[in-house]
């Protein structure tokens, strides 16, 4: 079964995060404590730091102890959201 194909809460989580949802909204819209929500976050951030530094999945996963396919769950936000924000950057210039 590949987990891949399903957004998990983790996912969804660090999802709004980057959209700038509240904590508080953040979490009930994913059904889960508060806590849940910022360590789901924290995570997320500590992968997007490292990956934007360079460092393979494989690599992250190691120094985070986060399993492989949720760091690449991460990286996959973290890319859409750096995709999206170059997009917004050359069309200002456009």
């Amino acid at each position: 079964m590949d987990i891949r194909k399903f957004l998990t809460h983790k996912r969804l989580a660090f999802h709004n995060y980057k959209k700038k949802i509240p904590t508080s909204e953040n979490a009930r819209l994913i059904d889960h404590t508060t806590e849940s929500n910022d360590r789901y976050i924290k995570n997320g951030t500590r992968v997007e730091k490292l990956y934007l530094s360079g460092y393979s999945d494989r690599e992250i996963s190691f120094f985070t102890g986060i399993p492989g396919y949720m760091v690449r769950e991460y990286a996959d936000i973290v890319k859409s959201y750096v995709n999206e924000k170059s997009n917004n950057v050359q069309n200002r210039y456009a």
